[in-house]
């Protein structure tokens, strides 16, 4: 994984910016009839015979308690500690544990399919009350209609995977009614390819809250992974005569074949790649830049390369597909089996 400022893909002007919000626990607050009288966002077209009174005949729920007829099938991934596993991954293995099964939210809210993979309207675009679950990074969610009428029953949950998901707090969006008033407290979810989730909230506190609870998760995670690298690292690194072999800065172009994702939910493809350091009259300009700061700044400055992808290895005349440009930061991603960690990227 990559961490970059900028990122360009030929030919794909419509791809969405991850972008930073704020976040929900309901547990904070009692839970209200949530407001039901909107039609779907103005971006697309509103369902076909959307009627918000006979849609939304929920009874009153007057505290966030857990139904009773919901049931957890989903089974975090636990990873299996080894005999020979570095001393070094102990400790991160416990952590990536712990993460996977940590709840950070769960409650209320109304929930529109809203866009498919490929951006197109999805087929029932109606808005569903659902009771959710955000263990991990995984979201757990029942359709809060089958769990009242389920009685002794149990209700599976279906699941959406927010590990590469990017979201957006929308406080206010319009509607295609003339007389109805605007959507409040609208959370924008896009999991995979150009596919998009909106959920509703009964109250921009319970927005932020979740917000911040699917913020959270992900951070987490992240960190997780960039401990994960470091640690591979340092295990490894006790091998080698001098830590200089690893930690010197590349003056050299680096190419090879590797099997590439531009997006979440999007195929592997198979891309020949040059990376290319900062050239050394760069690194001659920062120095000299650095000089004629002041003592009291304490800012580090960062020089950085590129990354080209291409379909072919011939790139002289070639194209790229592709371009990542100001790449900061990269971390490996644990491939969910100790025993893959040798073999993996």
């Amino acid at each position: 994984m990559v961490r970059s400022r900028a990122f360009g893909s030929k030919g794909d002007s419509n791809s969405k910016p991850r972008e930073a919000e704020s976040f929900s626990n309901p547990n904070s607050s009692s839970r209200s009839k949530l407001s039901k009288s909107h039609a779907t966002p103005p971006t697309e077209s509103p369902p076909n015979g959307f009627n918000a009174t006979k849609t939304w005949t929920a009874p009153d729920r007057s505290s966030l308690a857990r139904p009773a007829s919901m049931v957890f099938t989903y089974q975090p991934p636990r990873t299996e500690i080894a005999q020979d596993t570095l001393p070094e991954l102990l400790p991160i293995f416990t952590f990536m544990n712990s993460h996977s099964n940590k709840m950070y939210q769960e409650g209320y809210f109304l929930k529109l399919n809203d866009l498919d993979t490929q951006g197109r309207p999805c087929a029932d675009r109606r808005w569903v009350e659902c009771f959710a679950v955000l263990t991990g990074t995984v979201l757990s969610i029942w359709d809060a209609a089958a769990l009242d009428a389920a009685g002794n029953q149990d209700i599976t949950p279906t699941f959406i995977n927010l590990t590469d998901a990017s979201i957006k707090m929308i406080e206010t969006l319009p509607t295609y009614e003339k007389n109805a008033k605007p959507l409040q407290n609208i959370l924008s979810v896009s999991t995979a390819g150009r596919n998009r989730y909106l959920f509703h909230f009964n109250s921009f506190n319970s927005l932020t809250q979740w917000t911040a609870g699917i913020r959270l998760a992900l951070f987490e995670q992240t960190s997780l992974l960039e401990a994960y690298t470091g640690s591979i690292i340092a295990g490894k690194g006790r091998q080698l005569n001098n830590i200089r072999m690893i930690m010197e800065r590349s003056r050299y172009k680096y190419e090879d074949w590797a099997r590439v994702r531009f997006g979440a939910g999007t195929p592997w493809r198979r891309c020949w790649f040059v990376i290319t350091p900062p050239s050394e009259k760069d690194i001659q300009k920062l120095n000299k830049a650095g000089k004629k700061r002041s003592a009291y700044d304490r800012t580090t400055p960062i020089v950085t390369g590129t990354i080209a992808f291409y379909d072919t290895k011939k790139t002289k005349k070639a194209q790229p597909i592709a371009t990542i440009t100001d790449a900061y930061a990269a971390f490996a991603i644990y491939p969910q089996s100790t025993a893959l960690i040798d073999q993996s990227t």
